[in-house]
């Protein structure tokens, strides 16, 4: 065709055309050519080629099946050749119109302008009944509109010898039947794969600079590479093989934008590009779901991004995963993890959250929950030793986590780095929970409104106890140089042990309840303290031992109550001192004895002051040694018969309403502040080389044999 349009088949009352032979159309005039253009029955039994290599656009197209009522087929191998500026391929172009392949297609279009039409179906039906292979520096689509694409058993897509770097490869409204493998490969700076509304048979592997994945299935495994620019969104997809996303480029991946996706095998997706992958994106009381295990890879190449995976962003946007959680976050480049930021979300695991951090970047962090809601079904296994920031737990008020009954919370592979916060965590059951951190700066944190439903031993160089219930029996240590001071609102349910094996200070703001026998040891250069701001409840037997250079600063503010025996312990540092604050209190419930360990008390204070002994159960202090120091008072009290001695002695003000047997045996002298009430018969002995002073600025009284 060298002029004007070239039409057959314009009258739809008219029987078909048939080709018996190879048929070769041109078109070089800038107009149309037109196959079956309004009537059915249109037959080429050879091969068919078609040629638009028109210099001039006036309309230049080659149309098949034009109109509602036209039907072509096609017994051979299918050819169509766009190379004319601006020219178009238009097959099936209105409702009611269809065109069947028997034989290969073959698209090869380089027309060279954005707006070239290569439309393999548009509003009308395609069959496929071979393979197709499309060569194309233009946008080429497979059902255009809303008309159906179908592809019969044995046959796929393809990409030509002469590659894909067109605008746009669209698979749109396209049925492939049976399990034949679809490899696609777009080579274009900013190429685009859309696969829309489709269902794949086979096993594909797709790799363009972007993709949009839309509504459609993949009944067999799926490999899906990004290698460009651009950002991005896919939504509504079930992919029932094992499939593999990978983003090799730049901007960012959507996955769940509009519609949850269904991953109905093992999962993957792997982050080595420069940018950030969205996993159930905004889908607002929809579920994403993992049937299986779902891996997170993170290892990015460059960029200045600091996400590597957000999961559940927006309101209401919900993940369950079947199977394990994996995330493997290594690198350099700084690959933060985000789950569950959306109001509402929920994460469901019915497998074991296993999380491997060898990520470098000081910053990284991996962040399980921030406002939604999180179910682990299985175990946690975490290891973190690149030297990264961490992960946490619920960072947000409005997050929480539980863990079923018979989960294991465990750090076997080391962790090494950065932070370890466990916060709104409930643990069912009664599993232990083992966390030792290495490193010399790394923190543990538990609480707020967190429960270990078992024993739990945790260790660390940072220690934060924000408000953590653990009901079985407790070990908690700190070894590292750095001061820690906790929120408080703890409660242990049974045997606990608190060691400060470090240098800097262990505290907590108190309204802590420990209701087993209790351990506190300080092997430190700094304090223990564990009512700065409110006091405790000891509901069992306190045992203290001082052996660092501090000291213990027990009830030092608020009100305490110790409804067991307090035993005492110091061999270094500067002893154990209750009741600091002026409006501290400090009560032993009656039957209990206040009285010094095994280990003696041989350094440092005793100091008592503002402490409370009710009940009438004698209490015995005497094994002190060296040049230790008892003090006494101001405003305290003993309900029992006493027999205090020391080295050095300071009655500072106290009410004894039994008999009060008090020895000073050492050489310094001491000068007590008085205000003594001594209700019982009192005896006081100075049998060392200093002298003992009392009343020295408050009057004594003595109301019984003295």
């Amino acid at each position: 065709n060298q002029g004007g349009d070239v039409a057959m088949g314009t009258n739809a009352a008219d029987a078909g055309d048939t080709w018996n032979a190879s048929a070769v159309f041109n078109n070089t005039g800038g107009n149309r050519i037109r196959i079956g253009e309004d009537n059915a029955g249109n037959v080429f039994q050879a091969n068919a080629t078609f040629n638009n290599t028109s210099a001039t656009d006036i309309q230049s197209r080659i149309q098949i099946s034009r109109f509602g009522t036209a039907s072509v087929t096609f017994n051979g191998t299918t050819t169509f050749t766009n190379n004319a500026p601006g020219g178009d391929i238009h097959i099936s172009y209105e409702a009611g119109s269809s065109t069947t392949f028997n034989g290969p297609l073959i698209i090869n279009s380089n027309a060279g302008v954005t707006n070239v039409e290569n439309w393999i179906g548009n509003v009308g039906d395609v069959t496929l009944n071979g393979s197709v292979t499309i060569s194309s520096s233009d946008r080429v689509a497979i059902s255009q509109g809303s008309g159906l694409a179908t592809m019969s058993a044995g046959n796929t897509i393809n990409i030509g010898g002469g590659g894909f770097t067109g605008s746009e490869l669209a698979i749109r409204n396209f049925t492939q039947a049976g399990s034949t493998a679809m490899n696609l490969t777009l080579t274009g700076a900013t190429s685009l794969l859309r696969v829309a509304n489709s269902t794949l048979g086979g096993n594909v592997t797709f790799s363009a600079p972007q993709f949009i994945l839309t509504s459609s299935v993949f009944n067999g495994t799926a490999s899906i590479t990004k290698t460009g620019a651009s950002d991005n969104s896919s939504s509504g997809n079930t992919f029932n093989g094992v499939t593999t996303i990978t983003h090799n480029g730049s901007s960012e991946i959507y996955f769940g934008n509009g519609a949850a996706d269904t991953f109905n095998a093992a999962t993957t997706f792997n982050n080595t590009g420069s940018f950030r992958i969205r996993i159930a994106w905004n889908h607002n009381g929809a579920t994403t779901t993992f049937a299986n295990n779902l891996t997170l890879n993170s290892n990015k190449t460059g960029g200045t991004d600091q996400w590597s995976f957000l999961v559940g962003e927006n309101t209401n946007s919900n993940v369950s995963i079947g199977g394990d959680l994996i995330i493997n976050c290594a690198g350099a480049l700084r690959s933060d993890h985000r789950f569950l930021n959306g109001a509402g979300t929920t994460l469901t695991l019915g497998g074991n959250l296993i999380i491997n951090n060898t990520n470098s970047d000081p910053n990284t962090i991996i962040t399980m929950g921030v406002n939604g809601t999180t179910t682990y079904n299985g175990n946690i296994t975490l290891t973190n030793t690149g030297g990264s920031n961490g992960v946490t737990f619920n960072s947000g008020a409005s997050a929480s986590a539980t863990q079923a009954a018979g989960g294991s919370f465990t750090i076997p592979g080391g962790f090494t780095s950065g932070n370890l916060n466990i916060q709104r965590f409930t643990q069912a059951g009664a599993s232990p929970i083992n966390l030792n951190l290495g490193g010399t700066t790394t923190l543990l944190r538990v609480g707020p409104n967190t429960t270990f439903g078992g024993n739990a031993d945790l260790r660390a160089p940072q220690l934060y106890l924000d408000g953590v219930s653990i009901a079985g029996t407790a070990y908690l240590e700190k070894n590292g140089t750095i001061n820690n001071s906790g929120q408080g609102n703890n409660t242990f349910g049974s045997t606990t042990t608190i060691v400060n094996n470090g240098s800097g200070v262990l505290r907590t703001n108190g309204n802590n309840t420990f209701n087993g026998a209790t351990s506190i040891t300080n092997n430190s250069d700094g304090d223990v303290l564990l009512e700065l701001a409110t006091g405790n409840t000891y509901n069992g037997s306190l045992t203290l031992l001082n052996a660092g250079t501090s000291n213990i600063r027990m009830a030092y503010a608020g009100t305490n109550t110790f409804n067991g025996n307090i035993i005492v312990n110091s061999t270094n540092g500067n002893g154990i001192t209750f009741c600091e604050s002026g409006a501290a209190t400090a009560t032993l419930s009656a039957g209990n004895t206040i009285s010094i360990g095994a280990s003696g008390f041989s350094s440092g204070t005793l100091s008592l002051p503002r402490f409370t002994q009710l009940g009438a159960t004698p209490q015995t202090l005497t094994a002190f040694s060296g040049t230790t120091t008892l003090a006494v008072g101001p405003n305290s009290a003993f309900g029992g018969n006493v027999t205090f001695t020391a080295p050095r002695l300071l009655l500072n003000g106290c009410t004894y309403s039994g008999t009060a047997t008090l020895e000073k045996n050492g050489a310094s002298d001491d000068a007590g502040a008085g205000g003594n009430i001594f209700n019982g018969v009192t005896t006081i002995t100075n049998s060392g080389s200093g002298y003992l002073l009392t009343g020295n600025n408050n009057r004594d009284e003595f109301n019984a044999a003295t």
